[in-house]
């Protein structure tokens, strides 16, 4: 039997285990259309960005444990870039660009240059990665209040009433989040393995890879959970903007912190890959003021 065949019998369960467990948290987060007295919608930008983000989180979070910072980088370039691919794909005459949109755009392409600047000394200090954190939980807390204050993006995930209702949802929830866990180790080791037998580079099995995997994930996760009623609201450019800041900042950060002696970085990392972020993001901001022109 070839050795990827093996790689992939530890990567199938393994993208099963993120599928159920982001399935399950959404379950015990997400009230019914009779609780809230209308249909389900999707999730407001700040609960989407932090959803579509858990199974990537879980995976780097093992990766670093295992001694693959590389492989985590390229998770997060490569989340990025997917995360403006998708903005761009929802700016369209149907979905437009609201008016917090531009502002999102712009907090983006300053988060990727500032993180570049804290690249050029060669790495990122475990401060400046609890810096990174710090930034991205004040963006989501703005976000919130954002979507609070916006009639068409209220927060659409309310609280549950009743005590036993309450420990069902909390227990779910913990279940989501050890399912999760597992399905993360499993992803992680059959990547790494699958790198080794191919003889990639880690970044490379991280962008091309694990990527997809997360990402694809948790979105079908939330497909499954989303009720199929006409009025369900469309993904607009605000949640995946907040998704593409939140992968940048907070999962930078939280590789950073986690890693021994901060995350080292390569020449090659700072003046190519980095900068590919930063073009990408000054992408996204030129799409949305030629669409407020339009």
């Amino acid at each position: 039997m070839p050795d990827w065949l093996l790689s992939l019998a530890v990567l199938i369960p393994g993208l099963v285990g993120l599928i159920l467990g982001v399935a399950l948290l959404c379950g015990a987060i997400t009230v019914s259309a009779r609780a809230t007295g209308g249909a389900r919608r999707w999730p407001s930008a700040p609960v989407f960005a932090l959803l579509m983000n858990l199974p990537a989180l879980a995976v780097l979070l093992q990766a670093v444990g295992s001694g693959a910072s590389r492989m985590a980088l390229g998770v997060i370039v490569g989340g990025h870039l997917l995360g403006v691919l998708l903005t761009i794909g929802a700016v369209s005459p149907s979905c437009s660009a609201s008016r917090q949109d531009r502002p999102r755009a712009q907090r983006l392409l300053g988060a990727s240059v500032g993180v570049w600047v804290l690249m050029l000394d060669g790495g990122i200090a475990r401060i400046e990665g609890g810096g990174l954190i710090l930034l991205c939980l004040l963006y989501l807390a703005w976000s919130a209040r954002c979507c609070r204050d916006d009639a068409t993006g209220i927060a659409l995930f309310q609280p549950v009433l009743g005590l036993g209702r309450c420990w069902r949802r909390i227990s779910r929830a913990l279940v989501g989040l050890t399912v999760l866990s597992l399905g993360a180790q499993l992803l992680a080791m059959g990547a790494l393995d699958l790198a080794f037998v191919l003889e990639l580079d880690r970044w490379t099995i991280g962008l091309t890879l694990v990527v997809p995997a997360s990402l694809g994930s948790s979105w079908l996760a939330m497909v499954t959970r989303r009720p199929r009623q006409a009025d369900a609201s469309v993904i607009g450019p605000s949640r995946w903007l907040d998704f593409s800041l939140v992968n940048l900042l907070g999962l930078t950060g939280l590789v950073a912190l986690a890693t021994p002696g901060g995350l080292d970085l390569t020449r090659e990392t700072v003046q190519v890959s980095w900068l590919l972020v930063i073009l990408s993001a000054l992408l996204v901001w030129l799409s949305l003021v030629r669409d407020d022109e339009g």
